[in-house]
């Protein structure tokens, strides 16, 4: 699969990508914590022939950075204003995976009418997890986030606190300290989560924009997954668009993966959804 890669930056905020695939609608990508530009190439390739790729390393991930933090929705929609103008790119589908999901949710947010259709797995964004919430939502409690992630020494006894307490499970420890193993991570754990706090949306507000603007929506879930809760998601299910839904017996880390496993019917379905609009 050959590709090209680009650069483009605006107002602080600089975003690598690579451009691939052979189709005449656009799909903009966005990896999970952890990952960069090359974690759809397997998936990728069920979507090659219906669509252009862009595929974006996050903030702080791969060669991308930012100098704004917390990023804005504004700051969001502006970048994507300028990217769209430089691309020529008028419509869109999004495609994305876990913290990824809350760069998608704000472009849904803020630009609902270009939209063709979306592919979210795990999504984060929709909605918060206690936990985030509770590291970012004040100024005390992320002074406190930033300490402790940076001082494994007093962080890990506290992830196994939180286990014993139920508020994080045994799968989300495990993760938890292969992510906080060493200080790179660490410290990306705290630029991205204290980065990407204000990227989110209410539940109800999502889904009113999903039915409002009629968007196809096709989410896969992992099951189990304590990272992104599934109770989130009813108002989606709810909803009057398009929706549909599959929950894979598979780790949140590995849902990229079982996901491009999925048959030609999934596919099919998903690129004749955004060919509908």
């Amino acid at each position: 699969m050959q590709k090209t890669y680009g650069q483009y930056s605006s107002k602080g905020l600089s975003m690598h990508y690579s451009v691939y695939g052979e189709g005449k609608r656009v799909l903009i990508a966005f990896h999970g914590f952890g990952q960069d530009e090359s974690a759809f190439d397997k998936l990728g390739e069920k979507l090659v022939q219906e669509f252009k790729i862009y595929s974006f390393d996050l903030p702080f991930h791969g060669k991308s950075s930012s100098t704004k933090s917390p990023l804005e929705k504004s700051d969001v929609k502006d970048f994507f204003d300028g990217f769209f103008r430089e691309e020529a790119i008028e419509r869109f589908s999004l495609l994305a995976f876990s913290i990824g999901a809350r760069l998608a949710v704000t472009l849904v947010e803020q630009f609902p009418n270009r939209l063709e259709s979306l592919l979210l797995l795990a999504p984060d964004g929709i909605g918060t997890h206690a936990v985030f919430r509770l590291a970012t939502g004040t100024a005390l409690s992320r002074n406190l986030f930033s300490f402790l992630t940076k001082n494994s020494h007093f962080l890990l006894p506290l992830v196994h606190f939180g286990t014993r307490l139920k508020m994080i499970s045994p799968k989300e420890e495990r993760m938890l300290k292969g992510q906080l193993n060493d200080a790179t991570r660490r410290n990306r754990v705290v630029q991205t989560w204290l980065a990407f706090r204000k990227l989110e949306l209410n539940p109800e507000v999502f889904a009113s924009l999903l039915n409002e603007f009629a968007i196809p929506t096709f989410m896969v879930l992992a099951e189990g997954d304590g990272l992104v809760p599934h109770k989130n998601f009813s108002a989606l299910r709810n909803g009057k668009s398009s929706f549909y839904e599959k929950t894979l017996n598979c780790p949140h880390h590995r849902l990229i993966d079982f996901t491009a496993r999925l048959s030609d019917g999934f596919w099919e379905a998903f690129c004749n959804s955004s060919l509908s609009r």
